[in-house]
């Protein structure tokens, strides 16, 4: 299952600039405390830049964490419409849920299987993806 640290640097990979925590927080369906509380850990981790009251956005860490995990969630999400036949908002719901346990190895054997889905993993890192309610690259007016 996504965690919440996962989730926010899927959705940020896909928004692609910088974003305000309360916005974040609003897309994600998450309370602003709880959001700071995750952005926090994010930038302990080296994973986002962060000055409070200002913008959030990815560090050179988070972004390749943020590939690798969308790469999982993508091949995932393939093989599910594919394979499996699954209309593609329902299999985006079970991506997420699947793809951060799926190993490297399976999401490259999907990979290999499937030419379209862009796969070019780094194996030392692991993890997963983006909820429904956050319409994959789109962006709002701001």
């Amino acid at each position: 299952m996504i965690n919440s640290e996962n989730l926010v640097l899927l959705f940020m990979a896909k928004w692609v600039r910088p974003i305000r925590v309360g916005d974040l927080a609003r897309k994600l369906g998450k309370n602003h405390s709880t959001m700071n509380s995750i952005i926090k850990r994010l930038e302990r981790d080296g994973l986002v830049h962060w000055d409070p009251y200002k913008l959030v956005e990815l560090s050179e860490k988070g972004k390749e964490r943020a590939s690798h995990l969308s790469l999982h969630h993508d091949a995932m999400e393939t093989f599910l419409i594919k394979t499996l036949g699954l209309p593609e908002q329902e299999a985006h719901e079970e991506a997420l849920k699947l793809a951060p346990d799926t190993s490297c190895k399976l999401i490259e054997t999907i990979c290999t299987r499937y030419e379209n889905v862009n796969c070019v993993l780094d194996t030392s890192m692991r993890g997963p993806s983006i909820p429904s309610h956050v319409e994959k690259g789109e962006h709002e007016n701001e």
